[in-house]
């Protein structure tokens, strides 16, 4: 089984390498940074048999900004906004553009049943859980397990992600998967989502 984190930053080349590397042995088939890493990481990743998907994150505040800065990306960037209240997590939803909602752990605000409906809706895209938010204390296991049961419920892809900004905050796919375990859900939870490998297919798909 092939994994992929979506969501890997570092502060200078040398964390970066290490967090290929070390994500290469743990099985991890694909990783996602910021375009600012994205050549940097190449070369490595090339060494390690990783792939690398350039990601970016915004923040929704204004309609009119997320519009133009996602007009100006290119079209293998996968795009995950990040919400800073309701209104932008159902405004973001019906952009296909958008390729993932990212929960807002530190405005406490989850998307309603509206806003992942009209995100399922589209016919794509992903609803991304950041784990970083559990070690910095930002959120508990019960804001997990709520996310994960309101997203899976309505037949959203599931994208968990670690935010690793250096090699020990990288999380391994087991341990990832006893955590969903442990919260009572089924381990297709993370299975099931772009994890493995062949999932990233549509991420990829644009109109």
């Amino acid at each position: 089984m092939k994994f992929v984190d979506l969501s890997i930053g570092a502060d200078d080349e040398k964390e970066l390498v290490k967090i290929i590397s070390l994500a290469s042995r743990m099985g991890y088939a694909a990783l996602g940074v910021r375009p600012s890493l994205y050549e940097e990481a190449l070369e490595e990743a090339a060494k390690a048999g990783v792939i690398i998907y350039p990601k970016v994150t915004v923040e929704a505040k204004e309609r009119r900004e997320l519009v133009k800065f996602l007009s100006g990306l290119q079209l293998d960037v996968i795009a995950s906004v990040r919400p800073c209240s309701l209104e932008g997590y159902r405004y973001a939803a019906r952009l296909k553009r958008v390729d993932m909602l990212r929960l807002n752990p530190s405005a406490r605000l989850l998307p309603d049943r509206s806003t992942l409906n009209l995100f399922r809706s589209k016919g794509g895209g992903a609803l991304e859980v950041p784990l970083r938010p559990l070690l910095s204390g930002e959120w508990d296991l019960r804001d997990l397990r709520e996310i994960l049961i309101r997203g899976a419920s309505r037949g959203l892809r599931i994208v968990i992600t670690s935010d690793a900004m250096s090699a020990s905050e990288l999380w391994h796919p087991d341990h990832i998967v006893g955590l969903i375990s442990s919260l009572g859900l089924p381990s297709s939870v993370a299975f099931d989502g772009p994890h493995q490998r062949a999932r990233l297919r549509y991420l990829q798909k644009r109109p």
